[in-house]
C-alpha cells in the first residue's frame, strides 16, 4: 500500500497495484486509483479501473451472475438452475493443482454434510485444465455434491471473469432470492454465516 502510495504519480503505481490487486481492499482500490493523475497514462490504470467495476457487479447485495459451464460428465450446467432451490448456495472456486484449495476442501466437505439437509448447495467451479485431474481431486477430496463443473480453461475459465476471480479459493455466498450475501468467507467461519441463514 505505501508502496503504490509512493509511485501514485508514475506508471510504476498503477502496474504494482494491478499485478498485487487482490492484496487490496476494495476501497482501497477506489482511493488509490481515484489518488492517480488524470494525465498519467497507463495500460494498467485502465485494468485497475475494470478490476474495481468487476469488483462492485459481485459485491454483497448484488444479483449473482449467471452463466452456463459443462459438468463432469460433458452435460450444460447453469447457475440459475439451483438457485432459488436451495436457500443457500456457496459457489466455490478453486482447481485440483491449487494447494490451498486442497487444503479448504475438508472444511468445505464438513459444511456441506451438515448443512445439505438444511436448505445448502454448493457449486464449484474449477479453473482446471486437465479432466481427468479435475475429476480425480473431486473423487480424492470427497466433494460428494452434485454440480461441479468446468469449462477447462485454467485461469481463463469464463465463470471465473465473470466473477473477477483473481485468485483461489474463492467463494461467493449467495441466498434464495438470487443475491449475493457474502464474498470470500473463511471456512472456520462459514457455519456462523450458514447459521445466521439456514436456521
Amino acid at each position: 500500500l505505501d508502496f503504490v502510495k509512493q509511485n501514485i504519480d508514475n506508471p510504476v503505481g498503477p502496474y504494482v497495484l494491478y499485478m498485487y490487486k487482490w492484496m487490496f481492499s476494495l476501497n482501497d482500490l477506489r482511493n488509490l486509483h481515484e489518488a492517480m493523475p488524470n494525465e498519467l497514462k497507463s495500460a494498467y490504470k485502465i485494468l485497475v479501473v475494470q478490476y474495481i467495476k468487476g469488483l462492485e457487479i459481485t459485491e454483497p447485495g448484488q444479483p449473482f451472475i449467471d452463466f452456463t459451464q459443462k459438468d463432469v460428465n460433458g452435460e450444460d450446467f447453469t447457475l440459475s438452475s439451483v438457485i432459488g432451490k436451495s436457500k443457500i448456495v456457496i459457489l466455490d472456486f478453486w482447481a485440483s493443482w491449487c494447494p490451498d484449495c486442497r487444503k479448504e476442501n475438508p472444511g468445505l466437505v464438513a459444511v456441506y454434510n451438515e448443512y445439505k439437509d438444511k436448505g445448502l448447495d454448493i457449486v464449484s467451479v474449477s479453473f482446471d485444465t486437465n479432466a481427468e485431474a479435475w475429476k480425480k481431486a473431486i473423487a480424492d477430496d470427497n466433494l460428494s455434491w452434485k454440480n461441479h463443473v468446468s469449462d477447462l480453461k485454467g485461469w481463463g475459465n469464463a465463470a471465473g471473469a465473470l466473477y473477477t476471480i483473481a485468485y483461489i479459493p474463492q467463494n461467493v455466498v449467495i441466498d434464495a432470492n438470487g443475491l449475493i450475501v457474502k464474498k470470500n468467507v473463511p471456512m472456520d467461519r462459514m457455519k456462523e454465516v450458514l447459521n445466521s441463514f439456514l436456521n
